[in-house]
């Protein structure tokens, strides 16, 4: 029995079971390894995620950092 899955970032997934003899598909289990699955999804996307951020922060440390550059928001509201 074989059970894939394609994630919303195109990771395949899958998981193979074998057994000395021919089974008909179980659906009960069908189901289980499907939550299997989408939990396995999910720590492989954190993890991603995880190592991702470390990058990210330093990007924007270092835009809000450098000396001479400022970020603001101006309010244009006329006042009467």
């Amino acid at each position: 029995m074989a059970y894939s899955t394609l994630n919303c970032t195109g990771l395949l997934l899958n998981i193979e079971f074998f057994s000395a003899q021919i089974l008909e598909p179980d659906t009960n289990l069908l189901q289980i390894i499907s939550a299997i699955a989408t939990q396995i999804d999910r720590f492989i996307e954190q993890q991603r995620s995880s190592s991702l951020l470390p990058e990210t922060e330093e990007k924007y440390r270092q835009i809000f950092e450098i000396p001479g550059v400022s970020i603001g928001e101006e309010n244009s509201t006329i006042v009467k």
